[in-house]
């Protein structure tokens, strides 16, 4: 899964966060501290 990813792309990292919120281990820096993707993990 987190191979087809692309990790610096908000809307690809937010649809994965949001199935499964352990993958924001793989998102990008910038996209870790974002408050929406933060959320969509939870």
């Amino acid at each position: 899964m987190k191979e087809s990813i692309n990790w610096k792309s908000k809307k690809d990292v937010l649809k994965s966060v949001q199935q499964d919120g352990r993958t924001l281990q793989y998102a990008s820096e910038d996209l870790r501290n974002d408050k929406e993707i933060v959320l969509a993990a939870v």
